[in-house]
């Protein structure tokens, strides 16, 4: 195969997020209210099914470098609908306040620091 693939849907149940690991999900695009427990059974399913190994590539691009692609993709998707205003017509969408653009801004950083402390503490536990 060697597709990305991604799915926008249900993830907050332990044992359908198990059998998207299996199968291999690239991605998965969830509500806010259900971001952390996604995150969460996703995270143990990925440990579960690759162990320490998990983030080895199944093709020649690194799942790391896709999920960069695909983030980007969206993220310029995203600002195209918002900003564009041929497609603010299109999707009945408007620009978003700058301090609310700053306040969001915040989160991705937040995300990915908080996922940094949390293996390295895994780390540490499982070398000790």
């Amino acid at each position: 195969m060697g597709r990305p693939v991604g799915l926008c849907g249900p993830g907050d149940d332990p044992a359908y997020a198990a059998f998207l690991v299996r199968a291999g999900i690239d991605s998965v695009s969830v509500a806010p209210d259900s971001f952390a427990a996604v995150k969460q059974h996703g995270a143990a399913a990925e440990e579960r099914h690759y162990g320490e190994d998990r983030h080895q590539p199944r093709t020649t691009e690194s799942r790391s470098t896709r999920h960069e692609h695909q983030a980007s993709f969206e993220l310029v998707f995203t600002a195209a609908l918002v900003y564009a205003p041929p497609l603010q017509n299109l999707s009945g969408t408007a620009a978003l306040p700058l301090d609310v653009v700053l306040l969001i801004s915040a989160f991705p950083s937040l995300v990915w620091a908080s996922d940094e402390v949390r293996r390295r503490a895994r780390r540490r536990h499982h070398h000790s």
